[in-house]
């Protein structure tokens, strides 16, 4: 895997549209983040989590459900193939503690680094596990 390392939460956008089935390939900069802003308004307003202190965020991925592309969860290599991507629990665990305060937004920022989350094992199937590196702060 070749992958520039980089703190762009574009690259965050990418990667879970990727591993949720909503873009593979990204035919142009910011492509996901207009996917996923399309998908929001679609489903209305979402409720904003109530005031209080989280240790953990939670993110549920679709499994792969078939042998063959489109994949929920896959991986694009230099050769242009796109393989199955297996989440080993289907669930990615962000362990990180962070406080919802009234009126002030907190903000979440998820740095997600590919390059050290997909690994290939030796039967060539390809693996995740997760390395992100979260960070919180309250805008004000």
């Amino acid at each position: 895997m070749h992958t520039p390392p980089t703190s762009s939460c574009g690259r965050w956008f990418d990667a879970a549209a990727g591993l949720s089935g909503i873009k593979d390939l990204a035919a142009f900069e910011g492509q996901a983040a207009v996917l996923y802003e399309g998908l929001a308004e679609r489903h209305g307003a979402v409720a904003p989590l109530p005031v209080g202190h989280y240790q953990q965020v939670r993110l549920v991925l679709a499994p792969n459900t078939g042998a063959e592309p489109p994949f929920n969860q896959s991986v694009v290599t230099m050769d242009g193939v796109t393989h199955a991507l297996e989440v080993p629990s289907g669930t990615i665990k962000i362990v990180h503690g962070f406080s919802v305060d009234t009126p002030q937004p907190t903000e979440l920022t998820l740095d997600f680094d590919a390059s050290q989350s997909v690994k290939k094992r030796g039967n060539g199937t390809y693996f995740m596990t997760p390395v992100i590196r979260a960070t919180s702060s309250t805008a004000g």
